[in-house]
């Protein structure tokens, strides 16, 4: 399987440098993932909506930086 082989030569040669960056720049898609979810669920609640323009402004709604992380410290 020389597809095998040469993906086994690439990830050796790749291996080092991920790992530094990783340790370097310690990155998570955690906050990608959450969104992705939020979008999920308002796409299951909103099923039966009577046209797109409603959800995707909803959506547009959830990725404003405010309403995704509300802060909870009284003013």
């Amino acid at each position: 399987m020389p597809a095998l082989v040469r993906f086994a030569v690439q990830k050796e040669k790749t291996a080092p440098r991920l790992l530094a960056a990783h340790a370097i720049y310690s990155m998570s898609t955690g906050k990608l993932e959450g969104f992705n979810n939020k979008v999920k669920v308002a796409k299951r609640i909103g099923y039966g909506y009577r046209d797109n323009d409603f959800f995707f402004t909803l959506i547009r709604y959830h990725s404003i930086p405010s309403v995704r992380s509300p802060s909870h410290k009284k003013s």
